[in-house]
């Protein structure tokens, strides 16, 4: 609940209230196939396809400022369409060079997505006084605002090459060039934006495994990615690109157990997030640089014959290090908790029925800035998960519940606006079957 600066109290409830004009109505639709053809027992080709279509109408009754009167709400809703098409062919050569092994990988892969979106806002004054804080009255809808058409498609062609050594040295290195272009349309008013860019990465990885069970690695990766979006003033934004060297040891003293430990440095331009002078919420800025580096731990094993778990925690530093606004240099990146921690334990209930498992555990997340501005921190939250499997015949049934317990919680808190409550309980059921 944002600050108002009145001098009436809100009930504590107030938070948790609602628009009855509040929806999200979203369906989802994806088909898809995996292909794999061998021409010898060293030369593979595979081949990855998928189509998705999903349809979104959003619309909220939302907070825009207080004063005297009382506080006051404003309309919007968004009507999405949105479409992807996305395809990977791959080419795999296993060879033998001296007494080191070869993985030769070439691939090409293409991907569209076009998405529509129709606003409407007219930014009509909805008074809610601070003697009845009702939010149970009429709401219209408002009037068209925009209609605007995003389509962006990516390119690629790229090669990568694996080569393993007898004495345990592996050295991993690859290379892709990639196309992006990205159009936005204004179905409404007319007028068409384009941009074009393309880019080559690299990225190189070296690991070596030693016999007692140490495998320390490092490695450097190269990005470059079109981000789909405007900025408030209609104009497409910039592309990002990046840069991570990573270093870390794998330990791995039995076949029940592995312990890993990782540190990073990761540099990336144009980091986009929420205009926050956009009341719908649809626009971005961009930030010139951003850096995050850190640390992450995991371990993961059996602990008894029935018992086995994960732990993993990691601490994240991160710094807008360039940016245009002078005001947010030096502050914390936005939804960069410090520190996130696991634990998750999966127990072998054959004693009770066979084929039976049955999982828990808790997720913690430190608390963060919501936006670069860092003007309001979002409290940390721990919640807790459960996982139920049983396996008869040919048919798996799975039965997953995040935020066991329904715990309130704020997912993001905004600079002089509002905090959004986080997910609440889901639970998902699934029936598989293999043939």
């Amino acid at each position: 609940m944002p600050a108002c600066g009145c001098r009436a109290g809100l009930p504590g409830s107030f938070a948790y209230r609602q628009s009855a004009y509040n929806h999200f109505d979203t369906e989802q639709q994806s088909v898809g196939w995996e292909l794999t053809h061998e021409f010898t027992p060293d030369l593979t080709f595979n081949q990855r396809l998928r189509y998705a279509h999903q349809t979104t109408d959003y619309a909220q009754l939302d907070f825009g400022w207080a004063d005297a009167t009382g506080l006051n709400y404003y309309a919007f809703r968004n009507d999405e369409d949105a479409k992807t098409l996305g395809i990977d062919n791959t080419l795999e050569w296993k060879s033998v060079i001296g007494s080191a092994d070869n993985s030769l990988i070439i691939g090409a892969d293409y991907q569209r997505s076009r998405s529509d979106v129709t606003q409407y806002l007219d930014y009509t004054i909805y008074t809610v006084p601070y003697a009845d804080p009702s939010l149970d009255f009429a709401v219209a809808d408002p009037a068209l605002s925009s209609m605007t058409r995003s389509t962006y498609t990516e390119k690629g062609l790229y090669v990568q090459d694996h080569v393993k050594f007898a004495n345990g040295t592996t050295l991993t290195g690859g290379l892709r060039h990639s196309w992006f272009e990205i159009e936005v349309e204004d179905l409404s008013g007319g007028g068409t934006q384009w941009q074009e860019n393309d880019a080559t990465t690299g990225m190189i990885g070296l690991t070596h495994d030693f016999a007692n069970g140490l495998t320390p690695y490092a490695s450097y990766t190269e990005g470059f990615i079109q981000n789909v979006g405007t900025t408030l003033a209609g104009d497409p934004l910039k592309p990002s690109e990046s840069k991570q060297w990573e270093a870390g040891l794998r330990y791995q003293p039995n076949s029940a157990l592995m312990l890993s430990a990782a540190i990073f440095d990761l540099r990336k331009t144009n980091v986009k997030e929420y205009d926050l002078n956009d009341p719908t919420w649809s626009s971005f800025t961009q930030a010139g640089e951003v850096r995050s580096r850190g640390l992450e731990l995991e371990a993961r094993g059996a602990i008894n014959s029935v018992l086995q778990g994960v732990f993993s925690y990691s601490y994240l530093d991160s710094e807008v290090t360039k940016s245009t606004d002078a005001s947010i240099v030096g502050n914390e990146n936005s939804m960069s908790p410090n520190h996130q921690a696991a634990i998750w334990l999966d127990y072998d209930a054959a004693a009770i029925a066979e084929g039976l498992t049955i999982g828990g555990g808790l997720r913690y997340v430190s608390s963060f800035y919501a936006t670069q501005s860092n003007g309001r921190v979002t409290p940390s939250y721990t919640l807790a998960d459960l996982a139920v499997s049983y396996e008869v015949s040919d048919f798996t049934l799975d039965l997953n519940v995040t935020n066991l317990f329904d715990r309130d919680y704020y997912g993001n808190c905004y600079d002089s606006y509002g905090c959004s409550k986080g997910e609440g309980r889901t639970i998902t059921v699934t029936l598989n079957r293999s043939f």
